[in-house]
């Protein structure tokens, strides 16, 4: 099996999602019963949780499976690179070599450090200049 590929749930969380819970899958919502916003972000990795009936599970998924009426099978990946925005038209399937190239750009690299001159940070051995 490979890595990140979403567990489904039961069909009791299943039938939970499609009658109790409101998807918006254009949005990337989940809403309760009285309207309110679910989920919670992740300070470990920007992605928002949502738990329903003792098991936690990704917002994404969720908004995947709304949309499409089937858990998703494979790694799902953002688009945009946006952990947080899980909207159905910045979710595709996807493979674990194909989202690692799914990444902001490395940082450049810090020039080395360039030496400085050796009488700036000895002054004593500064050369003395003459009076003429």
């Amino acid at each position: 099996m490979e890595a990140h590929v979403p567990k489904k749930p039961s069909d009791e969380v299943l039938t939970y999602i499609d009658k109790v819970l409101t998807v918006l899958p254009e949005e990337g919502l989940v809403l309760s019963r009285n309207g309110q916003k679910l989920g919670s972000v992740s300070p470990d990795d920007g992605r928002t949780r949502i738990g329903i009936l003792g098991r936690t599970f990704m917002r994404h998924h969720i908004i995947w499976y709304a949309f499409h009426k089937k858990w998703p099978e494979h790694m799902l990946d953002h688009e945009d690179r946006n952990k947080g925005n899980d909207k159905i038209g910045n979710l595709r399937y996807t493979n674990s070599s194909l989202n690692g190239l799914n990444r902001d750009p490395k940082p450049p690299k810090r020039p080395k450090r360039v030496p400085r001159s050796p009488w700036k940070t000895r002054p004593w051995n500064r050369p003395q200049k003459l009076n003429r």
